[in-house]
């Protein structure tokens, strides 16, 4: 690696370079104390770039921050700090790093990236463009790992790499950026059941969460019960739904959004009962209903289908306070996933505008549970064009609280 080449031998002896393997598992956290890197990193930088330990130029905290930059003035390099994390098993992970840039980092290869390969290939997943911010000023990022990598076609795998990159033609102070106090958390995931457990007769009450494939066993024991479910979807694609009737009786099956809005019914007289539904990101819940009474036993299972790639999480804790997140990536070309809180059940506008003021596209025009929210905008106008480059303002207003973010479009 072009940055750890400073290796020397001075024998005829033969030696090995053994360049280290290790993937970190969670949580993992570092400030870099000690002036060294862990086992975990693999860095890299061009030309006359470097990446290193310095006590100098304020940390965030303790005596050490890693600090990129280029040597000489004039020629531009890349430096790259490579994060590799063990993410298999888990179906949350959560970033945390603070940064900060120390001059004249307008670049747009600058920022963090996410593969799910080893690195043999890597997708950016936010934009770190010091134009936007105040010189030499710490600010922390917390980045929702599963969410952007979802969002980027990528999987949490066993060999999965966050990379930190910058680029530019100045050492420090008039180039270069800083990071520290790096942290991932995540969770190992549901425990998905497979029996219904009585009462669940209301969506307060719902079992969960369903895990797709996974056959749930259950029973309408009497004229009046109702049976409820829960899943989540991270992954919009089709959901198919499958009721298998244990007897002659006639059971349906009735699905709902996150709002208790009907999106969906099974209510024929096949058994098994079968229907599909092409779902979004976002919570939805399953109501197993004996018609004019009935009661008999039942299977019940949900999977994804063709093309869709279903991942099931529990809920993340319901937020304290109203917030829009920046959405990443940004500058974006393509498609951007912007995140929000609602700290209980709002009535929800979040609409992109030019810089006249001008409503291009409304996004998100619903009443939405409270909770964590994430939602993707492909840069198409309401006429579903796409806009044309430059700046735009994302605005939400939510349960009499509104919030703006600048958004920047490329080609």
């Amino acid at each position: 690696d072009a940055a750890n080449a400073a290796t020397n031998d001075v024998s005829n002896a033969n030696f090995t370079i053994t360049v280290p393997s290790a993937y970190a598992t969670l949580p993992y956290s570092t400030g870099f104390e000690g002036g060294t890197f862990d086992q975990y990193w693999v860095n890299g930088s061009t030309t006359d770039g470097r990446i290193r330990l310095l006590t100098t130029n304020t940390p965030h905290s303790g005596s050490y921050h890693m600090c990129m930059d280029d040597a000489t003035s004039g020629g531009y390099s890349t430096n790259v700090a490579r994060l590799r994390l063990n993410l298999s098993g888990y179906s949350q992970a959560e970033l945390s790093f603070w940064w900060k840039d120390f001059g004249d980092e307008t670049h747009t290869s600058d920022g963090i990236y996410f593969s799910d390969n080893g690195g043999s290939s890597f997708v950016k997943v936010l934009n770190l463009n010091g134009g936007s911010y105040t010189n030499n000023v710490w600010r922390q990022f917390v980045l929702d790992v599963d969410q952007l990598a979802a969002s980027a076609g990528l999987s949490l795998t066993s060999t999965f790499m966050v990379k930190f990159q910058q680029y530019d033609d100045y050492p420090m102070t008039t180039d270069g950026m800083a990071f520290d106090d790096i942290s991932v958390t995540g969770d190992s995931g549901p425990s998905y059941i497979t029996v219904e457990t009585e009462p669940n007769n209301s969506s307060s009450e719902a079992n969960g969460p369903l895990g797709s494939g996974i056959a749930v066993s259950g029973a309408l024991s009497s004229s009046t019960d109702d049976d409820w479910f829960y899943f989540d979807v991270t992954t919009a694609g089709t959901v198919n739904i499958s009721l298998s009737i244990g007897s002659s009786a006639d059971l349906d099956w009735f699905l709902y959004n996150s709002s208790l809005t009907e999106v969906a019914r099974g209510y024929s007289t096949s058994n098994p009962e079968n229907g599909s539904y092409s779902a979004s990101v976002g919570r939805y819940y399953l109501r197993v209903d004996g018609y004019l009474g009935v009661t008999s036993s039942y299977t019940l299972t949900v999977t994804g289908g063709v093309g869709a790639a279903l991942a099931f999480s529990p809920p993340k804790p319901m937020p304290l306070a109203f917030e829009l997140y920046q959405n990443a990536p940004n500058p974006l070309t393509d498609e951007t996933t912007i995140r929000f809180d609602l700290p209980q059940k709002s009535m929800v506008r979040l609409c992109v505008y030019d810089m006249t003021g001008r409503e291009v596209a409304r996004i998100v025009d619903r009443t939405l549970d409270g909770g964590c929210h994430a939602v993707s905008w492909d840069r198409r106008d309401s006429h579903g064009m796409p806009v044309a480059s430059g700046s735009y303002l994302l605005r939400i207003v939510a349960g009499g609280e509104a919030a703006t973010r600048r958004m920047i479009v490329l080609r």
